[in-house]
């Protein structure tokens, strides 16, 4: 079963994004812990796939008036928002705040790994910018289309300095 869940989320922990068979194991997380409803151990839309940091930070937690995000249920954007490699409570989301603060989203190590992902993608932003060949521009513009996508580490925040590059190049 973890495997099927490894390959749903594109290797990734479901939480932080972090790429994970590459330093961990990874960890069958249960959404609502089996100590609060261990009817729901085998079944599988409870399962997602975590590293060990945010399934250990997460713990048993379950409330039921301000639950964590489900990373297959809820829109991420509608409860967080990127701010350079950093990731934050939407205003007014409650369950943001209480995932962001419950998994330390903000760790270190998260905000290092993103911002190289950011500063990679920033360099082809800028190749794109000075380029005077359509076809060059073709060429980083489907590169940044590749970085940008689900199974890439970090994409929430990558997707985020994207679209806000865009506004200053267009």
């Amino acid at each position: 079963m973890k495997t099927l869940l490894k390959a749903e989320t594109s290797d990734k922990c479901a939480y932080c994004e972090s790429k994970v068979s590459h330093i961990d194991y990874g960890d069958a997380e249960h959404i609502i812990p089996k100590s609060v409803r261990p009817e729901l151990r085998f079944y599988y839309d409870n399962l997602t796939y975590a590293c060990s940091v945010c399934n250990t930070k997460k713990s048993d937690y379950h409330d039921t008036e301000c639950p964590m995000l489900n990373p297959f249920v809820d829109e991420p954007s509608e409860h967080l928002m990127a701010a350079g490699p950093m990731v934050l409570r939407a205003p007014h989301s409650d369950r943001g705040l209480v995932t962001e603060r419950r998994l330390c989203l903000n760790r270190s190590e998260l905000i290092e790994r993103r911002k190289e992902r950011i500063e990679g993608v920033a360099a082809l932003i800028d190749q794109i910018a000075r380029t005077s060949s359509p076809t060059i521009r073709e060429v980083l513009r489907a590169e940044v289309e590749e970085e940008c996508k689900d199974e890439r580490e970090y994409a929430f925040v990558v997707r985020a300095y994207v679209a806000a590059a865009l506004r200053w190049t267009a």
